[in-house]
């Protein structure tokens, strides 16, 4: 069974289909051998079913066709949902067999993936929590190649359903899984029924959940109109910020660039520059406490790390706003913060241009050269892009002071 693909091969597609694949299912349907012999065998016959579905796959008869769907697709079933190996091999095996099962869904044509891949699927999601999950996984995997029909039609029910399930694990690994089915469907139910979905689990009363769902909010900000992404979706990540949860609101501060930068392109809220003003602001007085201290400096570190993003997406002209909170971060006493700005400096030449990188950006980068040495090392790594932004006449003037 090792050379099962060299096997197939050497046979040809025709006798391969009618002389090899139907002994695989009584190969794993025959549990009478030892157990261990038997998870080795699973092992083995999985590891060959890739390269035994491209030979198949690749055949212009029908016969190659029709193997996959009548002799390889029941293994996949086997496997996902009777429970024939224990959770070690299923742990090895897991990510093989979703590949597979995606391989085998492109080579489908639409009935097929309908009558033999939804079936599987639709089970696993109504199965145990395990199960459920890895329903989950493998409904993100297949969700495009499975398309916007089989999506909206059968698979809506269960996600909305999902979104009550009992275990924290199922709801925490929904709101992982939504963005490629999202991406599926129609304006009209990503709105009407993925959206609310994913704003029912963003308030979720496991922290997990809701971490989790700040991680995926840049995605479905990049997904949903502007209206929602100035209104809902903008309301929501303010929300993460004031969290009870420490993870969570830790989580919102490091996803704050990618979130950002899905207003880029648009008219974003005026809110957005205030909000990132005040959360400057705010980890910028004096706290009492170890734990609030380093709690600040991770905010401070996040929002200076992300500054170029910030700038990125709303433009040169929010230069005049954001510059006292600039001036702030570049003399913070954290090391930490000032030496991100450093590596950073040249992208904000890139988005200020020659001009006012001169008066802006060239002060900085001189303060800085004066700095600790991991804070000059930033500086000394950026200054040839930053100067290939400046004029030629401006690098020559400066010449004398970069030697």
């Amino acid at each position: 069974m090792s050379k099962l693909a060299e096997q197939a091969d050497a046979l040809g597609v025709s006798l391969a289909v009618e002389h090899l694949l139907p002994g695989l299912l009584d190969i794993i349907q025959d549990r009478s051998v030892d157990q261990n012999q038997y998870q080795e065998y699973v092992r083995i016959l999985f590891g060959e079913l890739g390269k035994l579905i491209s030979f198949l796959a690749r055949s212009t008869i029908s016969a190659g066709y029709n193997g996959i769907r009548d002799y390889l697709t029941p293994l996949y079933s086997e496997f996902f949902l009777n429970g024939i190996v224990d959770d070690e091999t299923r742990a090895e095996l897991m990510e093989m067999a979703v590949t597979q099962m995606c391989m085998i869904t492109k080579v489908f044509m639409y009935e097929d993936r309908a009558d033999k891949i939804l079936p599987i699927l639709l089970e696993l999601l109504k199965d145990d929590e395990e199960k459920r999950i890895a329903g989950l996984e493998l409904l993100d995997v297949l969700a495009a190649d499975f398309g916007q029909e089989i999506c909206q039609n059968y698979l809506m029910y269960e996600i909305v359903s999902l979104q009550d399930d009992p275990r924290y694990k199922v709801r925490k690994e929904t709101v992982r899984r939504i963005i490629n089915i999202s991406k599926v469907v129609s304006s009209n139910v990503f709105l009407g029924v993925l959206l609310p979905v994913f704003k029912k689990l963003c308030t979720d009363h496991i922290w997990g959940v809701r971490r989790q769902a700040v991680e995926v909010l840049p995605e479905m900000c990049m997904l949903a109109p502007d209206d929602i992404k100035n209104g809902a979706l903008l309301d929501i990540f303010k929300k993460f910020t004031q969290d009870s949860s420490k993870w969570v609101k830790q989580a919102a501060t490091q996803f704050l660039g990618p979130f950002i930068v899905c207003y880029r392109g648009l008219n974003p809220s005026p809110e957005l520059l205030q909000f990132y003003v005040t959360m400057v602001t705010q980890n910028l007085k004096p706290t009492g406490g170890q734990s609030n201290a380093q709690n600040q400096e991770d905010v401070l570190y996040h929002c200076a790390f992300n500054f170029p993003a910030v700038l990125l997406t709303l433009g040169s002209s929010a230069w005049p706003q954001l510059k006292p909170i600039h001036e702030k971060l570049v003399r913070d006493s954290r090391p930490k913060v000032r030496k991100t700005l450093a590596y950073s400096l040249f992208e904000l030449a890139k988005i200020l241009g020659p001009t006012m990188t001169e008066s802006e950006l060239l002060p900085v980068l001189f303060h800085f050269m004066k700095d600790s040495d991991q804070v000059r090392e930033g500086v000394m790594l950026s200054l040839p892009d930053l100067i290939a932004q400046l004029t030629a006449e401006q690098r020559e003037s400066y010449v004398y002071k970069f030697a």
